[in-house]
């Protein structure tokens, strides 16, 4: 309780003691040295901004002194500032509070290592108290909801949520492409060797994604044409494979 009631910047605010100082310079440093990646750099500073703003609001502080890993009432305290967001409210993912922990013991474990510090064993153990999180409403569909999905065949004034239906299905097929980017596509997208290439609008950086059987089967609606010419017949190597082979033969270990 001493150590949480010595005010703001008492143990000084230079990175080598204090942790959100520190995270600054851990990132800036590694973004300097083109060891972190764009997108990695602006997630950690998002991290980074987080975590000082629930240091203000749960410590009063403006610091976060390395000694206050070793005091249990602090690392209480650090658990409400990860398990919650800055405006206070609850998580609605154990995943996003899981990253930042993930997250803050990289940096202080590197900070330790460069310190020569080895007695930080209780934030080392520290986990996340998920009984006090809030449970996100979403879940993944089961196999058996996929197959229902797969079979609907809406009739009538409902045969529009064919598109519904197949931009759906094409997201899951193309390794959980975002609704935006599967709305942005045009065909130019469509490359020679039965790829799709495009940028993700969220990170900027270019992402391809194999035609298998499951995209086929969820372009039919909107690209029929390009579905039946597609569907004929894959090249690969010298040898033509048949699209439904071919999805069976991408699913093998080291094809």
């Amino acid at each position: 309780q001493r150590i949480l009631d010595s005010g703001p910047r008492s143990q000084g605010s230079d990175y080598k003691s204090c942790m959100l100082e520190y995270f600054n310079w851990y990132i800036e440093d590694r973004y300097r040295k083109g060891t972190m990646e764009n997108t990695t750099h602006k997630t950690y500073h998002k991290i980074r901004k987080a975590i000082m703003k629930g240091v203000q609001r749960e410590f009063k502080s403006d610091t976060f002194p390395f000694e206050w890993l070793k005091d249990k009432e602090a690392l209480r305290k650090l658990e409400d500032v990860l398990r919650r967001d800055v405006s206070g409210r609850l998580f609605r993912a154990k995943r996003t509070a899981s990253n930042y922990l993930s997250v803050l013991k990289v940096v202080v474990g590197n900070w330790a290592e460069s310190m020569d510090v080895n007695d930080l064993g209780r934030f080392n153990r520290l986990h996340i108290d998920w009984s006090r999180l809030e449970m996100s409403k979403a879940r993944v569909l089961t196999d058996d909801e996929l197959n229902k999905l797969r079979a609907y065949q809406p009739q009538g004034v409902l045969f529009k949520q064919n598109s519904s239906k197949s931009m759906f299905l094409f997201s899951i097929a193309s390794s959980g492409q975002r609704v935006v980017d599967v709305i942005t596509l045009r065909t130019s997208s469509f490359k020679p060797g039965f790829k799709i290439l495009y940028k993700v609008k969220k990170t900027k950086n270019d992402y391809e994604v194999d035609l298998n059987y499951e995209i086929m089967e969820a372009l039919r609606f909107v690209y029929p044409e390009f579905y039946e010419e597609a569907c004929s017949s894959v090249l690969v190597s010298n040898t033509e494979v048949d699209i439904q082979d071919m999805y069976r033969l991408v699913a093998q270990e080291g094809f």
